[in-house]
Formats: C-alpha cells, structure tokens, sequence
C-alpha cells in the first residue's frame, strides 16, 4: 500500500464482505475520488492529452490537514501523485470603500 496507515486494513481490503467503517477518532480517511469535469467549464468532458478514465486512491491526515492521492488508470503513467496540504492564512482581507 502507498498509504502505511492502510496496512492494517490490506488483508482483509479484497474480500466481498470488506466494510470501512469510519471513527470520528480516526486520524486518517481513505477515499476513491473520481473526476467527472473541469473547473471552471464544467461542459467539458475531454481534454486533448489528459485522462478522465482513472481514479484517485486518496488518504486525508486529519491532524496534519492534508490529502494525499495517487492516480490509476491502467493507459495512464502508474500511480501519479497528488498532494494537497492546508496553509493557513497570514494576512487580513482587506477592503476598499468608493
């Protein structure tokens, strides 16, 4: 497993009666994310050179606030990896009065 914090779940992952069961005390939360469209143009489902067809095996570390995913799709380059991470934010919104 790309994920360590997986490992404990692997054995039994593959078998038909498999349930995750998700703890509000769990630091971690494993996902399959699809992707269904662009952003901004959501009317797009193609684009020329990139692939919709795969899937992203996902892993969120709720204590450090951040998502880690790796891409499959069995025509695509193996396990393409996303990472997302929170920061905060240093400076105020401003606003100016006309």
């Amino acid at each position: 497993s790309f994920f360590p914090a997986f490992r404990q779940h692997r054995s039994r992952f593959d078998s038909k009666d498999f349930k995750y069961r998700l703890s509000m005390s769990d630091k971690f939360i494993f996902m399959r994310w699809k992707e269904r469209f662009v952003v901004p143009n959501y009317k797009l489902s193609r684009i020329t050179g990139a692939s919709y067809d795969g899937f992203y095996y996902v892993c969120y570390d709720r204590e450090e606030a951040s998502i880690t995913g790796y891409y499959f799709h069995r025509d695509s380059d193996n396990y393409q990896c996303l990472k997302l991470a929170h920061t905060k934010q240093t400076s105020f919104s401003h606003f100016e009065l006309a």
